[in-house]
């Protein structure tokens, strides 16, 4: 009985067909090649790592240039706006930072060509975000229009005081009045479409292969 339940098994070990080593997603073969410009848009988030076919993994997102170590990107959605007169894929970012006070200076989509860098083909999910930031301009807007309604408060009040009760004729011809403001500068908080704790921030940029 043994005999014929081991010949049983060489034959149908002998019957079975050769798994194909490129199945399954632990391969990197496995991973499909899209059309870069089949891509509409892109969601990065720190921590996540890209898929390569050919290279190394890397993370999603790489800040290069100016990082302030303060500034922390939450998230950044990336939209194809189309292409350019060389045929590269442009992008419209925009990004949640916190705090506010800064925003994207440049941005770069590189995603990985599927047989050879330039490939028009790229595999799937192996886009990186590369990025620098910068000090946003709307603080100092607001600023100054904070300063500037809080002046036309002070003067609308001085005219109501002096219209309300006139002072008293003065005596002196040496009167000197000297008044001192103090201004306070309004922090603004803007909302996020796709999550909280940062700011708005638009950028755009071109696009690559690997």
């Amino acid at each position: 009985m043994s005999i014929v339940l081991l010949v049983t098994l060489i034959l149908g070990a002998l019957a079975a067909p050769e798994g194909d080593p490129g199945q399954g997603l632990s391969s990197p073969s496995a991973v499909p090649c899209i059309p870069m410009q089949s891509l509409t848009a892109l969601t990065f988030t720190p921590g996540q790592i890209a898929i390569r076919r050919r290279t190394a993994p890397v993370l999603t997102m790489q800040c290069q240039g100016d990082c302030p170590p303060q500034a922390q990107v939450l998230a950044v959605q990336c939209t194809n706006t189309g292409t350019n007169d060389l045929g590269s894929v442009q992008w419209k970012c925009e990004a949640n930072i916190s705090p506010q006070t800064f925003q994207l200076a440049s941005v770069h989509v590189q995603c990985e060509g599927c047989t050879r860098p330039g490939d028009t083909d790229v595999t799937q999910g192996s886009c990186q975000l590369q990025y620098s930031l910068m000090r946003g301009s709307m603080n100092y807007f607001f600023f100054w229009i904070g300063i500037v309604f809080l002046s036309l408060g002070l003067l609308v009040l001085c005219i109501l005081l002096n219209f309300c009760c006139p002072s008293a004729p003065s005596t002196s011809h040496n009167h000197i009045t000297t008044t001192t403001y103090t201004h306070r500068n309004y922090g603004t908080h803007t909302k996020s479409h796709w999550g909280g704790g940062g700011g708005k921030s638009i950028s755009f940029g071109g696009s690559s292969s690997i």
